[in-house]
């Protein structure tokens, strides 16, 4: 009985969250705890979807997208997508390590590898 109240209390709040975002849909914290709260998988990916259409999503935001995703495809346009939110190192390397995993283009891997040492370089020289 008490799961039930749990799946129940968690859908009120979900709910409420979603009424509150139509209200409010600039709200960025509104956002991200729309995101931190659900677990269902269709529900989520479209909170997120909406989420990255208004707002520019965190590195960190990005990270946890990413290694939800589990079609291959997907996730490469997901580590584009949010290189394009945030020059990010972290990002960057772990989009490298996928790359190295599941491409088989010696080509595009190249392709990749380079631009990220152009576009990791240019960022080093900004902070210096």
């Amino acid at each position: 009985m008490e799961n039930t109240t749990t799946t129940s209390s968690s859908d009120d709040v979900i709910s409420q969250l979603e009424t509150d975002l139509l209200a409010q849909p600039n709200n960025y914290a509104l956002h991200v705890k729309l995101i931190k709260t659900l677990t269902d998988k269709e529900k989520l990916e479209s909170a997120r979807e909406t989420f990255a259409e208004r707002f520019p999503l965190t590195p960190e935001l990005w990270t946890e997208w990413i290694e939800d995703e589990v079609d291959l495809k997907k996730k490469e346009k997901l580590y584009e997508r949010a290189l394009e939110d945030y020059l990010d190192v972290s990002v960057y390397a772990a989009y490298l390590q996928h790359v190295l995993k599941t491409v088989k283009d010696h080509d595009r891997v190249r392709e990749i590898y380079d631009l990220s040492s152009k576009e990791v370089s240019v960022c080093s020289n900004i902070v210096q």
